[in-house]
């Protein structure tokens, strides 16, 4: 990101309008720090997918949610962020 921040400035780059905000950011007369955080908040809906891949079954009903996923569905209802590897 940094290299696309200091590089001129391609507008049609697909982050090109981005770019350019962070671009005039940087131009102010102040200490400017960006921290860029991915956060995806979907990982239990993520590990009923994997789950779903690997069953030979068609079609899986689930009448509760199975116990692994208590703790990412807390951490999804309270809007948690994690760092991934």
């Amino acid at each position: 990101m940094i290299q696309l921040v200091h590089d001129p400035l391609n507008m049609f780059h697909r982050f090109g309008n981005l770019i350019s905000l962070i671009k005039k950011l940087l131009s102010q007369d102040w200490i400017v720090d960006l921290c860029h955080t991915l956060r995806e908040g979907n990982s239990a809906g993520d590990c009923l997918v994997k789950l779903g891949a690997k069953s030979i079954d068609k079609l899986v009903l689930l009448d509760t949610a199975p116990s692994y996923l208590s703790s990412m569905l807390l951490v999804d209802a309270l809007d948690i962020s994690f760092v991934r590897h």
